[in-house]
């Protein structure tokens, strides 16, 4: 392969290094972490979870759903996680009963005190339905550790792809190939 074909290839490395990158800055300016306070004032064990889906929607898919927390009794407790699409708070009882769906808000403090009055059920995780997944685009942007991989993949390209096309246009410069 000849100086000016391999400075051309990595002349295009670093185009999609550069591209990546761009990529990963435009999806950066959502906060993706999500932190709120349970106080649990009561005499039994509740769960809580964020909802990626507005509060309207009391029963998701299972994609919807963000980790669950245990919240022992007569305890207080700080949820923390990671979404750019977290919508609603829930707070359940430990037989899953709805006892709280408000929408998130960051740092919100949520107080569960007697008496309980619960209300829809929500399934276990294994009996919640699926929903079609995001696409790989998608998937790499929203998930904040898979955007910091690209963006570090992204760098390595154009650190790869720059020096050693920088490397070539020394070279063809020398030999009079450009000016």
């Amino acid at each position: 392969m000849s100086v000016f074909w391999k400075a051309i290839f990595y002349l295009g490395v670093t185009v999609v290094g550069l591209g990546g990158l761009g990529i990963c800055m435009l999806a950066i300016p959502y906060d993706p972490f999500v932190s709120y306070t349970v106080v649990n004032n009561t005499g039994e064990e509740l769960l809580t979870w964020v909802m990626e889906r507005d509060c309207s929607v009391v029963v998701g898919n299972k994609s919807d759903y963000l980790k669950t927390v245990v919240v022992p009794p007569h305890q207080t407790i700080e949820y923390r996680s990671f979404s750019e699409h977290a919508k609603c708070i829930q707070v359940v009882t430990s037989d899953r009963h709805l006892v709280l769906a408000r929408d998130y808000d960051y740092r919100a403090v949520v107080v569960i005190s007697e008496p309980i009055t619960a209300s829809t059920v929500i399934p276990q995780e294994s009996d919640l339905p699926s929903a079609p997944g995001p696409s790989l685009i998608e998937t790499l942007l929203t998930k904040p550790g898979r955007r910091l991989l690209v963006a570090y993949a992204s760098v390595f390209l154009i650190v790869s792809g720059g020096l050693p096309a920088l490397k070539a246009s020394r070279v063809l410069r020398r030999k009079g190939v450009i000016v």
